[in-house]
């Protein structure tokens, strides 16, 4: 699994909005990313805590502001400073946490001290921003000739960054520090779905809707009640005690995402989460730049080419004159196709440059396993013969089949399920195959899955029969049977299991039972008493006899094995090669059966997987009383890996050949 760290500048709201934006994407793809930031964390609630951690701690302060967003000089040199002053230890502790975390690449959003830990410990580190803090200093303290070093030494550690990935809303001056700069599109957060706030709060069609929002540092003058009596509609703030009748008060921590989604204006200062959020819906936005504050100029010149906006030069303004502003607001309907959201390419970009950096040798594959519950994903080295990566993602395809079609409602849930996924390692360059298996094989209509993909994406889809997965599931355990005469491999997925008995000299015999977890649980659900004969008379088919060890492949046996070790973290690799036995499965199942199972609940993926490992309990029970073994050993290598072995086997032969035949 990748891991990223991500460092956020401690100032106002818009790094750290926009960070969540992005370990949102990573989190998707399975790459665990450690947050460094002290920011509040209802900015982080929409993270999966799976796939991230955040370390309530700041490497950087930005700049000190005083009313109205003044800059406190006096304040800020100090503080600047002061941060000087703990350089060393800044390094020596985030030195000791990479090292620590195994660290593969960090992003800096846009601290500049970690450069020192990034060059020490020979870590790749990129910047994501819109502007850069000498830019900002260098400005600031224009006429301050001591703190001209101290600048300096700002400049020299953003030249050590290996990229700077410059977000809309930046200018060539505001990432001037960076050696490699590399534009890139919107980056802001997002949601799936939005609360209607109109409904919500009993706001009538016809009215307009007014947010003011001014981020989350300072504040700015602004007689609220006067606006209120300037602006026909309703107005949402987080000002309190507002004598008007058209107010409505909000928390600074309450869901802005659905109150910028529901309002038709913004009225607000210029700061980049704002603005990418607000841009990324085309909204009309009415702001008031902070005086003397270099950052604006490259907002300012990113609104100008937005253009559904209006520029003021203050905020004190009489009802009346408000009232000619609001009327003055023509709200664009069309939408700007520069400003839309491309957070899962950003996130794509960056992991593909990182991995160009980290091994630019490398001769990639990306292989999915498009099964009856899960994708499952693997990016593979054909050159070091090494897995890099591997995620999962729940898209419930198969749930409910019942032998014919899939449903139109699976197969538009599962796409838009499997999108984020396709699109970000789309970025990634290297050869990509599909594997569709389980009830891609019994769907009348699963075809339509691999027209899709094949139309949107740069991948070659096929449907595999129960003997290429039997293939596949050989090449994955193969180095761990040892060539052992009497090793079976079972791979339990959600419409068949397969079965593989290793024989002599490389070969193997198959066999393949049309059971599987959704199907066991569409029949049976969590009736394991009903379930426990039938699963022992579809094993009773099974033609092998010979059973010395019993592999367990995929990542059925992964999770059952994390949650009887208790093991709450996402490096499922560490149950590769560990051994579950029958005695520990017994007290699992019969915990489950006594309803004594809240000590597992942690370990799960989710509460509601609970029925799907009281079954997958049940079957391995089942099959280790069938072989009369005591454990069945974790293979966390499922087919993704053994196709990636098994066409390297084929390259390699090939390689031979033509080394032959010169």
């Amino acid at each position: 699994m990748l891991k990223f760290a991500i460092y956020v500048s401690n100032h106002g709201f818009g790094h750290a909005s926009r960070v969540s934006a992005l370990a949102e994407e990573f989190s998707r793809f399975g790459i665990f990313c450690h947050i460094v930031s002290a920011k509040p964390e209802f900015l982080y609630h929409n993270l999966n805590p799976n796939y991230c951690q955040i370390h309530k701690r700041c490497i950087d302060f930005g700049v000190v502001h005083e009313a109205n967003l003044k800059v406190n000089e006096q304040e800020t040199t100090a503080k600047l400073l002061s941060l000087f002053e703990s350089r060393n230890q800044i390094m020596e502790n985030e030195s000791r946490f990479m090292r620590e975390e195994k660290i593969s690449l960090v992003i800096a959003d846009a601290p500049f001290l970690i450069a020192d830990s990034c060059a020490y410990l020979g870590i790749t580190l990129f910047a994501l921003t819109n502007f850069e803090w000498h830019y900002i200093y260098k400005y600031l303290f224009a006429k301050n000739e001591e703190l001209i070093p101290l600048i300096n030494t700002i400049w020299a550690l953003y030249q050590r960054f290996d990229c700077c990935f410059a977000l809309p809303f930046s200018t060539k001056e505001s990432v001037a520090a960076f050696r490699n700069v590399d534009q890139c599109g919107l980056l802001a957060r997002k949601k799936d779905h939005y609360t209607n706030i109109r409904k919500l709060f009993g706001i009538a069609d016809e009215d307009m809707v007014l947010l003011v929002m001014f981020g989350g540092e300072g504040a700015l003058d602004l007689n609220i009640e006067t606006l209120c009596r300037g602006f026909q509609g309703k107005v949402f703030s987080t000002f309190k005690n507002v004598n008007s009748e058209n107010h409505i008060t909000v928390n600074v921590d309450d869901d802005f995402l659905d109150l910028l989604h529901g309002s038709d204006i913004i009225l607000c200062k210029p700061g980049y989460s704002t603005l990418a959020e607000a841009t990324q819906m085309n909204k009309y936005i009415v702001y008031c730049p902070r005086k003397n504050y270099p950052e604006e100029i490259a907002l300012i010149e990113g609104l100008d080419k937005y253009g559904n906006c209006l520029n003021l030069d203050s905020l004190t303004h009489s009802s009346e004159e408000w009232k000619a502003i609001f009327k003055s607001v023509v709200v664009r309907k069309a939408s700007n196709a520069k400003y839309r959201n491309q957070n899962t390419t950003v996130a794509g970009k960056i992991v593909a440059k990182h991995l160009n950096i980290s091994n630019p040798h490398a001769r990639l594959l990306s292989v999915f396993d498009l099964g009856t519950n899960n994708l499952n994903y693997t990016l593979f080295d054909l050159n070091s013969g090494k897995t890099i990566h591997r995620a999962s993602c729940l898209t419930g395809l198969g749930k409910g089949f019942k032998g014919e079609s899939l449903s139109k409602g699976r197969l538009t849930a599962a796409k838009q399920i499997m999108k984020p996924f396709f699109e970000l390692d789309s970025c990634i360059n290297s050869e990509k195959k599909v594997i569709a298996t389980g009830v891609s094989r019994l769907a009348t209509n699963a075809n339509d899955l691999g027209i899709w993909l094949s139309k949107k994406y740069p991948v070659d889809y096929s449907i595999i029969s129960e003997m290429e997965e039997s293939l596949y599931v050989y090449h994955a355990v193969k180095a761990m049977s040892g060539g052992e005469e009497g090793t079976i491999a079972v791979d339990l997925g959600g419409a068949s299991t397969e079965f593989v008995q290793i024989k002599r000299y490389g070969k193997f015999c198959d066999q393949s039972l049309p059971i599987g977890l959704l199907n066991l649980y569409d029949n049976f659900g969590a009736d394991t008493i009903a379930l426990t004969p039938f699963i022992k008379q579809q094993l009773d088919r099974l033609q092998f006899t010979q059973c010395h060890k019993l592999i367990g492949v995929g990542l059925t046996l992964t999770y059952l094995s994390k949650v009887i070790n208790k093991y709450q973290g996402n490096e499922l690799g560490k149950m590769h090669g560990s051994g579950i036995s029958l005695n520990a499965l017994n007290e699992l199942s019969q915990k489950m059966a006594n309803k004594q199972d809240n000590e597992y609940l942690p370990y799960l993926e989710a509460d509601s997987y609970l029925p799907i490992l009281q079954l997958s309990t049940a079957f391995f029970i089942s099959l280790l009383a069938k072989f009369m073994v005591s454990e069945i050993i974790v293979c966390e290598d499922g087919i993704l890996v053994g196709y990636a072995r098994w066409t390297l086997g084929k390259i390699n032969k090939s390689s031979n050949i033509l080394v032959e035949r010169g």
